[in-house]
């Protein structure tokens, strides 16, 4: 297999083959024709011709349908597209490592059905054009970083043969000593009134070949300029250095209790279904490695904080307001977050994302006021988005400089696994820029993701580490969630899980109840449990504390009940996606008075905000669906899902979907805006909510200016 030294690692060319064989049949009918043609050697020059046309007829017939069955669904792709599918980058069918059974439903138990959704439906076809690269590194790299194993210390090395390119390219004889290359070191300031959004870059140092970095440097930024005879090339990007400060060897040997380290590695908004429509190489080799997926895996909140919050305190998101306290500066700092139980029992500590500005701690919070773990992304983040060039796709800031933004996280995880490979570490990284706004970006990543993986692979980390590879929620608002289907693609986000093989080995019950557990109904309380269950197998004195926000959620290596329902798990209605409805007309008159109530318990909402004076009062304009099912204890209340649109109009079109209870005999409704969020809001509104910054209010607020 080829390889290449990127960043001072190693990562693997994929070797694609082309495995759409003729079919032995076809290519015989096509080779009888031929020769019949050429052993007929009285026929007619004319009945010759017709031979060969029709030869070529057939060739072309057999070729086509080979062509259209190797590119699946991919009818409209451009030239470059079609190349690619050709050698395998291309969607497949998902059916190399799933069962008849995995493709009928995603969850079967007796309180609990969810079905399987082709992420290939003819409904999606239509709308999905993927494209399969980046399209981000233009220009090569003309610094890398390098650990020196020996030195135990980073270096700075130019990389010469790009230069020389450059000068061949530009048919000019490359001089002595021809770039210029120094160094700024990114700093966390951690004052003021913001202060995890403020750094400062300190004066730039010139360095020469294979300059070894000072051990205090976390990150810094680079500057290049090459200076040709009518022009100068700058180039400057940024490096996340894992530095080690009195290091102790971590020696399983010597130890008593070996102790796996834990990576998350979240991606935004990806469902279940998304990630095998999207990434179908990453899905293939989970599948193949034979990581866990937990199929019945559901959210528990509208977005990102209360999904990861439940998963990282075991508090809904009422509670995490409360006693973490975002809003407020120094809040976060004092949160009971599960990776300093991680610190406490020695291990290193990780935390990046992208996407500074909606990053999960930030977005109108204040964020931490001091790094929260050892590692910290942050300050590097907020660095490259404001220094290099960047351009954007769906919005998002998507190069930066000359990679993908996502890939300076998955470097700094690299790193931080490659340092402590020995050492117990704990780490999330969390990307939004490739997937957070549009389904389909996420097949730009499909390919570098797998070779992170590949590359993790071939180093051994996956020996000693335990691996989530999950997302909080799926699409959230967009055309996804017009189509069959679309309920369960919000509601449903994926979940991978790798096992280290002698973790395996010696707890075989945990991993038989882990691997029972993929076929029940699970939430990210139950993760936040299972996280706990780590700690205590690595320190029997651990006291593992119930998940506030769901009392009766559990370790996922405890066997879960075969009958658990959505409240066992901690889901709200309005999230679970194990009930099944009947459509009604919404014409109904019962219909029209429930939305008209849901509306009304959006505005006193927003008036119980103090926000009318700058919002404007909803009406109700259209209801799109509604449907309805019985509570199985009490057959008087009813719960109903309606999906309406309001006015004032807007673009897109404010589209709402709300969950309620409905008592006919009272004619009332169980509304709740807060805590369960009864209501989401199906169509993007920040460039509606700008006037305020509460970030519940926004999905119900229609600015009135």
């Amino acid at each position: 297999m080829d390889t290449e030294r990127s960043r001072g690692y190693k990562y693997e060319r994929l070797v694609i083959m082309d495995s759409n064989e003729p079919i032995p049949s076809e290519t015989n009918i096509c080779k009888n024709c031929c020769n019949s043609v050429i052993t007929n050697t009285s026929a007619k020059y004319g009945q010759w011709m017709l031979n060969i046309i029709f030869c070529s007829f057939l060739f072309t017939l057999f070729t086509y349908k080979s062509f259209k069955n190797s590119i699946g669904f991919h009818n409209n792709l451009s030239e470059m597209q079609i190349n690619l599918t050709l050698k395998g980058v291309a969607l497949s069918r998902f059916d190399s490592n799933e069962t008849n059974d995995d493709l009928k439903y995603f969850l079967n138990t007796s309180q609990c059905f969810i079905p399987y959704i082709d992420p290939l439906m003819p409904e999606i076809r239509k709308l999905y054009k993927p494209h399969f690269t980046t399209d981000c590194s233009k220009h090569k790299t003309l610094v890398n970083v390098v650990f020196d194993n020996n030195a135990k210390q980073y270096i700075l090395r130019m990389n010469m043969t790009a230069v020389q390119q450059i000068y061949t390219d530009n048919n000019l004889t490359m001089q002595r000593d021809p770039m210029q290359c120094c160094y700024q070191e990114i700093v966390r300031l951690e004052s003021g009134s913001n202060p995890d959004s403020k750094i400062s870059l300190l004066a730039c140092t010139y360095f020469r070949q294979d300059y070894m970095v000072p051990p205090h440097i976390d990150s810094l930024l680079v500057v290049c300029k090459l200076k040709l005879d009518h022009k100068t090339i700058t180039q400057k990007n940024a490096f996340f250095l894992v530095q080690v400060k009195n290091r102790t060897r971590y020696d399983f040997n010597a130890t008593a209790q070996r102790k796996p380290s834990l990576i998350l590695w979240g991606i935004d908004s990806v469902s279940r279904i998304n990630f095998r429509r999207t990434m179908p190489q990453t899905f293939n080799y989970l599948k193949q490695r034979k990581w866990f997926e937990l199929r019945g895996y559901n959210k528990i909140g509208d977005n990102t904080f209360p999904n990861l919050m439940a998963l990282l305190t075991g508090q809904n998101q009422t509670a995490a307001m409360t006693t973490c306290k975002p809003k407020k500066i120094g809040g976060l700092d004092d949160c009971k977050l599960i990776w300093k139980e991680f610190h406490k029992q020695g291990y290193h500590t990780a935390y990046g994302e992208d996407m500074p500005s909606m990053s999960t701690f930030n977005y109108l919070k204040k964020g931490f006021r001091e790094a929260p773990t050892n590692y910290y992304f942050r300050p590097m983040s907020l660095a490259i988005e404001e220094h290099l060039t960047s351009n954007k796709k769906a919005g998002l800031k998507y190069c930066v400089g000359n990679r993908q933004y996502g890939e300076y996280v998955y470097d700094m995880a690299l790193q931080f696994v490659t340092r402590f490979q020995y050492e117990p570490n704990f780490g999330l990284f969390w990307t939004n820029s490739f997937s957070h706004n549009d389904y389909s970006v996420p097949a730009t990543m499909d390919s570098t993701i797998l070779k992170y993986l590949k590359e993790m692979e071939t180093l051994g980390i996956f020996d000693n580490t335990i691996v989530f590879f999950l997302s909080d929620h799926g699409m959230r608002f967009g055309q996804l969630l017009r189509l069959p289907g679309g309920f369960l693609e919000e509601r449903l986000p994926t979940f991978f899980i790798s096992i280290p093989k002698w973790l395996r080995n010696t707890y075989p019950e945990l991993i038989k109840n882990l691997e029972t557990n993929c076929q029940r109904l699970a939430s990210p309380y139950d993760i936040y449990m299972t996280m706990q269950h780590l700690l205590k197998i690595n320190e029997p004195n651990y006291d593992i504390e119930a998940a506030t926000g769901c009392t009766r959620c559990q370790s996922l290596f405890r066997e879960v009940p075969e009958n658990r329902t959505c409240p066992d798990a901690g889901i709200s209605e309005n999230w679970c996606t194990c009930t099944q409805y009947k459509i009604l007309s919404s014409n109904r008159k019962e219909i029209k008075r429930l939305s008209s109530l849901i509306v009304k318990g959006m505005n006193d909402y927003i008036i119980n905000k103090n926000l009318s004076s700058v919002c404007s009062e909803l009406t109700l304009h259209n209801i799109k669906e509604a449907k309805q099912h019985y509570n199985d204890e009490d057959f008087t209340l009813s719960t109903y899902r309606i999906e309406f649109s309001v006015n004032p109009k807007t673009k897109p079109e404010a589209i709402f979907a709300a969950t309620v209870k409905c008592d006919p005999s009272s004619h009332e409704i169980t509304l709740n805006l807060n805590v369960e969020e009864d209501v989401n809001r199906y169509t993007k509104y920040e460039n509606t909510a700008k006037c305020i910054q509460d970030k519940e209010a926004k999905k119900y607020c229609i600015c009135k200016k």
